[in-house]
Protein backbone atom coordinates (compact mmCIF):
# COMPACT_ATOMS: atom_id res chain seq x y z
CA UNK A 1 0.00 0.00 0.00
CA UNK A 2 1.59 3.14 -1.65
CA UNK A 3 -0.13 6.71 -0.79
CA UNK A 4 1.83 9.73 -2.72
CA UNK A 5 1.46 13.31 -1.41
CA UNK A 6 1.46 15.40 -5.05
CA UNK A 7 2.29 19.09 -5.23
CA UNK A 8 0.00 20.45 -1.62
CA UNK A 9 0.74 24.44 -0.99
CA UNK A 10 -0.33 25.89 2.47
CA UNK A 11 -1.22 29.58 3.06
CA UNK A 12 2.62 30.22 3.32
CA UNK A 13 3.56 28.84 0.31
CA UNK A 14 5.32 25.42 1.48
CA UNK A 15 5.23 22.73 -1.29
CA UNK A 16 5.63 19.35 -0.86
CA UNK A 17 6.05 17.56 -4.48
CA UNK A 18 5.79 14.13 -5.40
CA UNK A 19 6.94 12.06 -2.39
CA UNK A 20 6.42 8.79 -0.69
CA UNK A 21 4.57 9.57 2.43
CA UNK A 22 3.37 6.56 3.73
CA UNK A 23 4.75 2.36 3.42
CA UNK A 24 2.94 -0.62 4.37
CA UNK A 25 4.80 -3.08 2.10
CA UNK A 26 6.28 -5.67 4.78
CA UNK A 27 7.50 -8.02 2.10
CA UNK A 28 11.20 -7.92 3.65
CA UNK A 29 10.46 -7.99 7.08
CA UNK A 30 9.85 -10.96 9.66
CA UNK A 31 7.00 -10.56 12.32
CA UNK A 32 6.53 -12.48 15.52
CA UNK A 33 2.89 -12.27 16.57
CA UNK A 34 1.59 -13.98 19.89
CA UNK A 35 -1.57 -15.63 20.59
CA UNK A 36 -1.94 -15.85 17.19
CA UNK A 37 -3.42 -19.36 16.90
CA UNK A 38 -7.27 -18.06 17.07
CA UNK A 39 -9.07 -14.62 16.97
CA UNK A 40 -7.76 -11.08 16.78
CA UNK A 41 -4.49 -12.65 17.18
CA UNK A 42 -4.64 -15.35 13.95
CA UNK A 43 -6.49 -12.13 12.40
CA UNK A 44 -3.18 -9.47 12.91
CA UNK A 45 -0.71 -12.64 11.82
CA UNK A 46 -3.05 -12.58 8.29
CA UNK A 47 -3.01 -9.06 7.74
CA UNK A 48 0.85 -8.81 7.81
CA UNK A 49 1.22 -12.53 5.99
CA UNK A 50 -1.44 -10.40 3.32
CA UNK A 51 0.85 -7.47 3.20
CA UNK A 52 3.94 -9.40 2.61
CA UNK A 53 5.51 -10.07 5.73
CA UNK A 54 6.83 -13.32 6.64
CA UNK A 55 5.21 -14.65 9.89
CA UNK A 56 6.12 -16.29 12.82
CA UNK A 57 2.47 -17.24 14.21
CA UNK A 58 3.26 -18.11 18.50
CA UNK A 59 1.17 -20.16 20.32
CA UNK A 60 0.23 -23.08 22.76
CA UNK A 61 -1.25 -25.53 20.12
CA UNK A 62 0.33 -26.74 17.39
CA UNK A 63 -2.92 -27.96 16.11
CA UNK A 64 -4.04 -24.56 16.13
CA UNK A 65 -1.37 -22.82 15.06
CA UNK A 66 -1.43 -25.16 11.93
CA UNK A 67 -4.89 -23.90 11.32
CA UNK A 68 -3.34 -20.11 11.04
CA UNK A 69 -0.69 -21.26 8.85
CA UNK A 70 -3.67 -22.58 6.45
CA UNK A 71 -5.06 -19.38 6.46
CA UNK A 72 -2.10 -17.76 5.23
CA UNK A 73 -1.14 -20.07 2.68
CA UNK A 74 -4.54 -19.78 1.15
CA UNK A 75 -4.08 -16.10 0.55
CA UNK A 76 -0.57 -16.93 -0.88
CA UNK A 77 1.39 -15.89 2.52
CA UNK A 78 4.40 -17.05 4.06
CA UNK A 79 4.30 -18.18 7.72
CA UNK A 80 6.07 -20.58 10.32
CA UNK A 81 4.37 -21.98 13.57
CA UNK A 82 6.06 -21.55 17.13
CA UNK A 83 5.15 -23.55 20.24
CA UNK A 84 5.69 -20.33 22.85
CA UNK A 85 4.57 -19.97 26.32
CA UNK A 86 4.12 -17.02 27.52
CA UNK A 87 5.12 -17.90 31.58
CA UNK A 88 7.81 -20.22 30.45
CA UNK A 89 10.49 -16.23 30.47
CA UNK A 90 13.98 -18.51 30.36
CA UNK A 91 12.62 -20.06 26.72
CA UNK A 92 12.65 -16.40 24.95
CA UNK A 93 16.12 -16.28 24.10
CA UNK A 94 16.09 -19.70 22.71
CA UNK A 95 12.55 -18.68 20.78
CA UNK A 96 14.72 -15.81 18.68
CA UNK A 97 17.32 -17.75 18.50
CA UNK A 98 15.07 -20.46 16.79
CA UNK A 99 13.44 -17.83 14.70
CA UNK A 100 16.73 -16.68 13.60
CA UNK A 101 18.05 -19.71 12.66
CA UNK A 102 14.56 -20.04 10.29
CA UNK A 103 14.41 -16.17 9.10
CA UNK A 104 17.29 -14.72 9.76
CA UNK A 105 15.99 -11.48 11.50
CA UNK A 106 13.27 -10.59 13.67
CA UNK A 107 11.86 -7.12 12.61
CA UNK A 108 8.33 -6.71 13.92
CA UNK A 109 6.73 -8.01 17.02
CA UNK A 110 3.13 -7.64 18.54
CA UNK A 111 2.42 -8.73 21.75
CA UNK A 112 -1.29 -10.24 21.44
CA UNK A 113 -1.23 -13.50 24.04
CA UNK A 114 -2.94 -12.02 27.07
CA UNK A 115 -6.08 -13.73 29.37
CA UNK A 116 -8.86 -11.91 30.96
CA UNK A 117 -10.89 -13.34 33.63
CA UNK A 118 -13.49 -11.09 35.41
CA UNK A 119 -14.25 -11.96 39.17
CA UNK A 120 -15.15 -9.75 41.97
CA UNK A 121 -12.35 -8.51 44.24
CA UNK A 122 -13.01 -10.24 46.62
CA UNK A 123 -13.25 -13.41 44.36
CA UNK A 124 -9.68 -12.69 43.18
CA UNK A 125 -6.90 -15.19 44.27
CA UNK A 126 -3.05 -14.59 44.39
CA UNK A 127 -2.85 -17.43 41.51
CA UNK A 128 -5.36 -15.30 39.52
CA UNK A 129 -3.39 -12.06 40.11
CA UNK A 130 -0.61 -14.15 39.23
CA UNK A 131 -2.03 -15.87 36.07
CA UNK A 132 -3.03 -12.58 34.46
CA UNK A 133 0.58 -10.76 35.56
CA UNK A 134 2.27 -13.46 34.50
CA UNK A 135 1.26 -13.33 30.66
CA UNK A 136 -0.44 -10.00 30.13
CA UNK A 137 2.80 -8.19 31.89
CA UNK A 138 6.32 -10.39 32.82
CA UNK A 139 5.47 -11.99 29.31
CA UNK A 140 5.23 -9.38 27.01
CA UNK A 141 8.17 -7.33 28.94
CA UNK A 142 10.62 -10.37 28.80
CA UNK A 143 10.02 -11.61 25.14
CA UNK A 144 9.90 -7.68 24.60
CA UNK A 145 13.61 -7.81 25.96
CA UNK A 146 14.73 -11.15 24.09
CA UNK A 147 13.84 -10.01 20.51
CA UNK A 148 15.04 -6.57 21.28
CA UNK A 149 18.28 -8.07 22.17
CA UNK A 150 18.07 -9.45 18.42
CA UNK A 151 16.93 -6.10 16.94
CA UNK A 152 19.60 -4.58 18.44
CA UNK A 153 22.04 -6.72 17.07
CA UNK A 154 20.70 -6.25 13.43
CA UNK A 155 21.56 -2.59 13.73
CA UNK A 156 18.34 -1.84 11.20
CA UNK A 157 15.72 -1.13 14.07
CA UNK A 158 12.40 -2.90 14.56
CA UNK A 159 9.23 -2.08 15.61
CA UNK A 160 7.33 -3.66 19.01
CA UNK A 161 3.68 -3.33 19.14
CA UNK A 162 2.04 -4.09 22.78
CA UNK A 163 -1.64 -4.96 22.29
CA UNK A 164 -3.21 -2.99 25.33
CA UNK A 165 -7.21 -2.73 26.08
CA UNK A 166 -8.94 0.66 27.03
CA UNK A 167 -9.32 -1.53 30.18
CA UNK A 168 -5.99 -0.13 31.26
CA UNK A 169 -6.86 3.39 30.98
CA UNK A 170 -10.62 3.21 32.15
CA UNK A 171 -12.04 1.47 35.52
CA UNK A 172 -14.58 -0.91 35.06
CA UNK A 173 -16.45 -3.67 37.70
CA UNK A 174 -15.03 -7.15 38.39
CA UNK A 175 -11.56 -6.51 36.01
CA UNK A 176 -9.06 -5.51 38.51
CA UNK A 177 -6.52 -8.35 37.41
CA UNK A 178 -6.97 -7.77 33.84
CA UNK A 179 -7.44 -4.33 33.89
CA UNK A 180 -3.77 -3.55 36.30
CA UNK A 181 -1.92 -5.80 33.95
CA UNK A 182 -3.13 -3.85 30.85
CA UNK A 183 -2.26 -0.36 32.58
CA UNK A 184 0.89 -1.49 33.31
CA UNK A 185 1.78 -2.67 29.41
CA UNK A 186 0.57 0.96 28.74
CA UNK A 187 3.03 2.31 30.79
CA UNK A 188 5.52 -0.04 30.07
CA UNK A 189 5.32 0.87 26.80
CA UNK A 190 6.48 4.47 27.68
CA UNK A 191 9.07 3.31 29.33
CA UNK A 192 10.58 0.86 26.72
CA UNK A 193 10.53 3.59 24.10
CA UNK A 194 12.71 5.50 25.74
CA UNK A 195 15.53 3.25 26.05
CA UNK A 196 15.21 1.49 23.13
CA UNK A 197 14.60 4.42 20.80
CA UNK A 198 18.09 5.50 20.72
CA UNK A 199 18.50 1.47 18.78
CA UNK A 200 15.95 2.55 16.13
CA UNK A 201 13.30 0.51 17.64
CA UNK A 202 10.10 1.61 17.91
CA UNK A 203 7.49 0.44 20.97
CA UNK A 204 3.76 1.64 20.87
CA UNK A 205 0.79 0.16 21.94
CA UNK A 206 -2.82 -0.34 20.25
CA UNK A 207 -5.86 -0.13 23.10
CA UNK A 208 -8.25 -2.10 21.69
CA UNK A 209 -12.13 -1.85 22.97
CA UNK A 210 -15.31 -4.43 22.72
CA UNK A 211 -13.82 -6.62 19.63
CA UNK A 212 -15.47 -10.33 18.52
CA UNK A 213 -14.18 -13.01 20.93
CA UNK A 214 -16.41 -15.51 21.10
CA UNK A 215 -17.81 -14.56 25.05
CA UNK A 216 -18.10 -11.36 23.50
CA UNK A 217 -20.36 -12.24 21.20
CA UNK A 218 -21.91 -14.44 23.69
CA UNK A 219 -22.15 -11.21 25.62
CA UNK A 220 -23.90 -9.17 22.88
CA UNK A 221 -26.36 -11.81 22.27
CA UNK A 222 -27.45 -12.71 25.69
CA UNK A 223 -26.73 -9.94 27.85
CA UNK A 224 -29.62 -6.81 28.04
CA UNK A 225 -26.99 -4.35 29.55
CA UNK A 226 -25.09 -4.90 26.35
CA UNK A 227 -27.04 -2.48 24.25
CA UNK A 228 -26.59 0.15 27.07
CA UNK A 229 -22.91 0.00 26.42
CA UNK A 230 -22.93 -0.37 22.91
CA UNK A 231 -25.16 2.99 22.92
CA UNK A 232 -22.34 4.41 24.56
CA UNK A 233 -19.57 3.69 22.18
CA UNK A 234 -19.83 6.84 19.50
CA UNK A 235 -19.76 4.41 16.69
CA UNK A 236 -22.81 2.71 18.41
CA UNK A 237 -21.49 -1.36 17.74
CA UNK A 238 -18.67 -3.45 18.83
CA UNK A 239 -15.48 -3.56 16.95
CA UNK A 240 -14.77 -5.64 13.23
CA UNK A 241 -11.51 -7.50 12.84
CA UNK A 242 -11.49 -5.40 9.69
CA UNK A 243 -11.52 -2.44 11.93
CA UNK A 244 -7.94 -3.64 12.86
CA UNK A 245 -6.24 -4.00 9.89
CA UNK A 246 -5.40 -0.14 9.44
CA UNK A 247 -3.98 0.30 12.51
CA UNK A 248 -2.00 -2.99 13.09
CA UNK A 249 0.02 -1.80 9.65
CA UNK A 250 0.15 1.51 10.73
CA UNK A 251 2.49 0.56 13.31
CA UNK A 252 4.14 -2.38 11.79
CA UNK A 253 4.86 -0.40 8.79
CA UNK A 254 7.23 2.88 8.19
CA UNK A 255 4.06 4.68 7.67
CA UNK A 256 4.38 4.87 11.59
CA UNK A 257 8.16 6.05 11.65
CA UNK A 258 7.62 9.01 13.83
CA UNK A 259 5.46 7.37 16.46
CA UNK A 260 7.11 5.99 19.73
CA UNK A 261 5.68 5.34 23.01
Amino acid sequence: MTCKLFALANHEGFLISNQHILKADLSSKVALITGASRGIGAYYAEVLANNGAFVIVGGRSMESLDRTIQRISKIGGKALPLILEMTDFKSFDEKVEEIILKCGSIDILVNNAAVAEDKEIFEVSPSDWDFHMDINLKGVFFLSQSVAKQMKAQKNGGSIINIAAIDGDHVRKNCACFSVSKAGVIHLTKLMTYELISYKIRVNALSIGLFPSESVKEWIETDPKSQDYLSRIPIKRAGQLNDLEGPILLLASDASCYMAG
